[in-house]
């Protein structure tokens, strides 16, 4: 009896060669793989017994574009900086004195330095950075050996990072920082005035006290954490904003375009101002007395302490005050929000 012709070529039987043929390429390519990964581990072994990493390190070293500098600095009471597009980044240490640690560039100092009269002013030398800050290449086995030194050490996790230490408890009575293009990070700074202009780069301050003084941002994010602020300016255009656990007396916080982030500060007789962004704040305490305007974005509080009255006024948008920040009246602490467009919101 002759089959049927369907019965023959079914869809079955096509499926069942398909999933064989499937299942040995699979063992063929787990074989390969096997081979492969117990190969390289042999190849491994022999380059690490051959010093093969310490001799990748050493050639490194002897045609390396970038040499590791640090520079003892005699003692001194105002910083003056002005950087095209190095970034830079104060920060105390243990040691007696002051000291830079920055990379030469092809054998070429970064950095033209000078130390008189108490005043250190360090002046980015733009002959050496310009040619090789912004130019792309190829990322090469060089530089990865290089990421590794620098993530095993103690050393600038940047070849355009220039860092200042200064000995635990230093105190500056002036600051003055011009950045263009290049990143900002101030930790465990004590100053009496502070100027700080960053064209395009953000700004971060760690446990830092500034009594008087002025923060301009362009174009870049602002953050800080456990800092104070006296008598100050902050003025940024375009940029988000954080503030961790700080503490601002008398001073004026300005945002054109972007949104201000507050976590835990205790603000006296200061006053806030967005154009474009919402202010988000949790466990924060208002004394003396104080505003927050804003044109267009909302403004949402959340109080740490209602010693204090609460007055808030929208022209397009919700207002709701809780009823715990309207009943000390009489209170010498006073907050003041005003929206144009968008809602506000106190509890």
């Amino acid at each position: 009896m002759v089959q049927p012709v369907d019965s023959v070529f079914s869809p079955k039987s096509g499926c069942q060669r398909k999933e064989k043929i499937m299942k040995r390429w699979k063992k063929v390519i787990l074989i390969v793989g096997l081979c492969l990964s117990f190969s390289g581990l042999i190849f491994v072994q022999i380059g690490y017994k051959a010093g093969g990493f310490q001799s990748l390190i050493e050639n490194n070293t002897k045609e390396e574009r970038f040499a590791l500098q640090e520079k003892e600095l005699h003692s001194f009471t105002e910083l003056e900086a002005d950087f095209d597009t190095l970034d830079i980044s104060i920060k105390e240490s243990d040691t007696k004195q002051a000291y830079l640690s920055y990379y030469n560039i092809k054998d070429h100092s970064p950095l033209k330095i000078s130390n008189r009269d108490g005043r250190l002013r360090l002046t980015e030398n733009r002959k050496v950075t310009s040619p090789y800050k912004n130019r792309f290449r190829l990322v090469s086995i060089r530089d990865l050996i290089f990421w590794l030194q620098q993530k095993l050490t103690d050393q600038p996790n940047d070849p355009y990072q220039v860092i200042l230490y200064l000995p635990r408890g230093s105190k500056l009575d002036k600051a003055s920082l011009k950045m263009n293009s290049g990143d900002t990070k101030l930790a465990r700074l004590s100053v009496k005035t502070l100027s700080l202009e960053a064209k395009n780069g953000d700004v971060s301050i760690s446990g830092s006290t500034f009594k008087n003084g002025k923060m301009t941002i362009r174009n870049g994010d602002f953050k800080t954490a456990h800092s104070q602020f006296q008598n100050g300016t902050v003025l940024i255009s375009n940029g988000d904003s954080k503030l961790s656990t700080v503490s601002m007396d008398s001073c004026a916080f300005e945002s054109t375009n972007g949104d201000i982030k507050i976590e835990e500060a205790t603000v006296t007789d200061s006053q806030f101002s967005l154009k474009e962004g919402d202010i988000k704040a949790k466990k924060i305490s208002f004394k003396g007395i104080n505003t927050i305007s804003n044109q267009n974005g909302d403004s949402k509080i959340e109080l740490a302490s209602y010693n204090l009255f609460v007055t808030a006024q929208s022209q397009n948008g919700d207002s709701t005050v809780s009823g715990k920040a309207l009943t000390h009246y009489k209170s010498d602490n006073r907050l003041t929000l005003s929206n144009i467009n968008g809602d506000i919101k106190v509890r």
